[in-house]
């Protein structure tokens, strides 16, 4: 047999070619080199050599073609053996929710570290509870300041607040049905000297009052466009109990404590729903309706289906949260407010999860963070508006002009 060009010719074809596998170290992967010796053996024994080694190769083949899948395989067989560590994170449903800054925080956090984060969007309030009733809470996210019985209630759980920090501002809007003539352009277009505004903002008292009760009708305000002091145009509100905007909008604005007999004013019409989704829903369908959420939620819904109330309080200038960006140093101070991140240490929390946590604190406060925040629609920390209170349970935490923040406790 003579090899000329890759190509085998037997010099004697009755002959059965001696065949020895080697291994050329200049050739990738496997180079097989037959050579021509007289030995007069069964041409079987060949051709079964010839076939085990053809497989071979091709085994070996496929196994290249298929190592990434391989490795890849090993891989999560690790993470089911050694799982990586898990991070709860729950509460507010403005920070958390499926359009907000929760996920993003989630996804960035777990490329930049081997754990496992998990979000529960139940709500500030709810994810107090959450905490106190010995739920998976390692940090715990809330729209709004936390407040003294909060407080309490966790400290009668056993639970300390290692770490407490704001990590951006929120701007609360108030929206209503698309034809409720506050927002909607009432001017004839064929009569020159209706000069009436295209819209009407809404005094900040009556806002107040409306959440109150004392102003049940639209006809009451003062740029109601129509017939005034009817009973024809009532306000209905719609309010999502458990939620921390909830809880800030009637503490802040209607000055009304929530209590576990009475979750809202009872002088005023509302009615109860479930989600932002639902909110927005049952507030669009339904006429002379009234709903609070934070911007940053509501510049993820389609804008043709939202109606947005503008608030003049003082001598601020009225400002459309929808059409405008919005300048805090410009916007009611009252509806400004802090959002939060709290490292809770509970008696069954381990260290390497507390550290986990406090390396949260500081991914979500840091520059990574603090651009996916303002990608949602929030504001960065780093702009703090100087005249909106930052409040905090302790006042290890508190903020102090000139000086290193602590938003941890050391140990």
């Amino acid at each position: 047999m003579k090899i000329k060009d890759g190509v085998f010719f037997m010099n004697d074809p009755q002959k059965a070619p001696r065949v020895r596998i080697t291994q050329d170290p200049n050739a990738e992967p496997v180079r097989v080199v037959v050579e021509d010796k007289d030995r007069n053996s069964p041409s079987v024994g060949c051709l079964a050599v010839v076939i085990f080694f053809s497989s071979l190769l091709g085994t070996l083949i496929g196994l290249g073609a298929d190592i990434g899948d391989f490795i890849g395989s090993i891989g999560q067989i690790q993470e089911i053996i050694n799982p990586p560590p898990t991070l709860c994170v729950a509460g507010s449903d403005t920070m958390l929710g499926s359009l907000s800054i929760g996920p993003k925080w989630e996804a960035k956090f777990e490329e930049l570290h081997r754990v496992d984060v998990q979000i529960n969007a139940t709500g500030s309030t709810a994810g107090v509870r959450l905490a106190t009733q010995g739920g998976c809470v390692d940090i715990l996210a809330m729209s709004e300041p936390m407040t003294n019985p909060q407080y309490q209630a966790i400290q009668d759980a056993n639970i300390e607040v290692q770490c407490a920090a704001e990590v951006g501002f929120d701007v609360v809007a108030f929206v209503t049905n698309i034809n409720n003539p506050m927002v909607s352009d009432v001017r004839n277009p064929n009569n020159p000297n209706d000069t009436r505004p295209p819209i009407r903002p809404i005094l900040f008292n009556e806002i107040s009052g409306i959440l109150r009760g004392t102003i049940r009708d639209w006809s009451q305000l003062s740029n109601w466009s129509g017939i005034k002091n009817t009973t024809n145009n009532p306000i209905i509100i719609w309010a999502r109990p458990g939620s921390g905007t909830t809880e800030f909008v009637l503490n802040n604005i209607a000055r009304f404590t929530i209590t576990p007999e009475t979750q809202f004013p009872p002088n005023a019409l509302y009615l109860a729903c479930e989600s932002n989704e639902a909110c927005l829903s049952k507030t669009l369908e339904t006429q002379g309706s009234l709903y609070w959420v934070s911007i940053a939620w509501m510049k993820t819904q389609p804008p043709n289906y939202l109606r947005a109330v503008s608030i003049l309080e003082g001598d601020v200038r009225p400002v459309n949260p929808l059409s405008e960006t919005i300048n805090l140093q410009e916007y009611p101070k009252t509806l400004i407010r802090p959002i939060y991140l709290y490292a809770l240490k509970k008696a069954q929390t381990t260290p390497e999860t507390l550290s986990i946590a406090e390396t949260f604190m500081s991914f979500a406060r840091g520059v990574d963070g603090q651009l996916l925040l303002e990608e949602v629609g929030f504001y960065t920390h780093f702009a703090r508006p100087v005249e909106v209170a930052v409040p905090f349970p302790e006042t290890y935490f508190q903020i102090r002009e000139g000086q290193p923040r602590q938003i941890c406790k050391t140990n």
